[in-house]
C-alpha cells in the first residue's frame, strides 16, 4: 500500500467490475478477459480513480493532482498512461475509456464498484447487472 496520503489506493479498497474486466485495488490484480494482466503502478492508480468517479469527466488536472501529488509533470505522462490502459483493456474505439477533447478522460463503461474491505457491500453505477465475475488471478 502507497502511504502518501494523496494516493488513489485506499486501506478500505475496491473491486471494480467494467466491461471484461475486474480490478481489486488492495491487490492490485487487473484481470481482463478472465487474464491476469500486467499494469505500472501509475496507470493502476489512474484507472482506480477513473473507476470511483465512473461516468464523470475526471479533468487532467484532477488526475495528475491525484496520482502524481506534489510534482510538476506535463500532460504527457498523463496520456501515456491512458494509452497502457487503453492497449491493455483493449479498448481501441475508447468504448471503456472516453477522451472529453481539451477537458480529460470519462469511465464510461457499464461498472461496478463494491467498496467494503471484504468486497461484500456493492454500489452498480451502471444501467444493468453485471452477471459475469472472475475469480483472482496473479499478476
Amino acid at each position: 500500500m502507497n502511504s502518501t496520503p494523496q494516493s488513489t489506493i485506499s486501506e478500505a479498497g475496491i473491486a471494480g467490475i467494467f466491461a471484461d474486466a475486474v480490478l481489486d485495488d488492495r491487490t492490485l490484480e487487473l484481470v481482463v478477459d478472465g487474464i491476469g494482466s500486467e499494469l505500472e503502478r501509475k496507470p493502476l492508480e489512474v484507472l482506480i480513480y477513473l473507476l470511483r468517479h465512473a461516468g464523470e469527466v475526471c479533468t487532467k488536472d484532477e488526475l495528475l493532482a491525484s496520482v502524481w501529488s506534489g510534482r510538476i509533470l506535463s500532460e504527457t505522462v498523463l496520456t501515456k498512461c491512458i494509452g497502457r490502459l487503453r492497449e491493455v483493456l483493449g479498448d481501441r474505439d475508447q468504448e471503456i475509456i472516453k477522451t472529453a477533447y481539451g477537458f480529460g478522460y470519462r469511465l464510461v463503461a457499464r461498472s461496478e464498484l463494491n467498496l467494503s474491505p471484504f468486497h461484500n457491500r456493492h454500489i452498480s453505477i451502471s444501467d444493468q447487472a453485471i452477471t459475469h465475475r472472475v475469480g483472482p488471478y496473479g499478476v
